[in-house]
């Protein structure tokens, strides 16, 4: 299939794209290369707000507790959009009981590129539950690995239906 040309069309927007021998996963090509958004912004410029929809790259959902992530190249940041959404989630977690673990965190997680993908995640920052933010630059791989062993084992115990 490298080299062939393809023709996506969603909602009667066609795209053409070329699937690169380099490309993995290329049905994680076609979604990144069809993002456009612009006529969810069109309602908010015309009520003169600076409000604009944002987006969350993951969200992982384990009996009704959620981690919603998202991903950045090395060097940037995430959108205040996406920061103020972060930052509000973690903080419906203020509506729980203290006893209740891990209803509602986010990620950022940072990564290098490659061939156009996202490889090898470089840092993150956990917005926990309780309200405080770790940084974590060292052993960011088992790192996370660690830590969604840890959700899932702990909202497997904890949450029982």
């Amino acid at each position: 299939m490298t080299g062939q040309k393809v023709v996506l069309s969603v909602d009667d927007i066609k795209k053409d794209i070329v699937i690169n021998e380099k490309i993995k996963n290329p049905f994680t090509y076609i979604l990144s290369s069809i993002n456009d958004f612009k006529y969810i912004n069109k309602p908010f410029m015309d009520m003169n707000v600076t409000a604009r929809p944002t987006d969350i790259d993951f969200c992982l959902e384990r009996k009704r507790c959620f981690i919603f992530g998202e991903f950045k190249k090395i060097g940037k940041n995430t959108d205040t959009g996406q920061t103020i959404l972060l930052e509000q989630l973690q903080k419906l977690n203020k509506d729980f009981r203290d006893e209740f673990k891990y209803k509602i965190e986010c990620l950022v997680v940072w990564v290098e590129e490659e061939d156009g993908l996202y490889k090898k995640p470089i840092r993150y920052k956990r917005y926990r539950c309780d309200g405080k933010i770790d940084d974590v630059k060292e052993n960011v791989i088992d790192s996370l690995n660690l830590y969604f062993i840890n959700w899932f084992d702990t909202v497997d115990k904890f949450y029982k239906e």
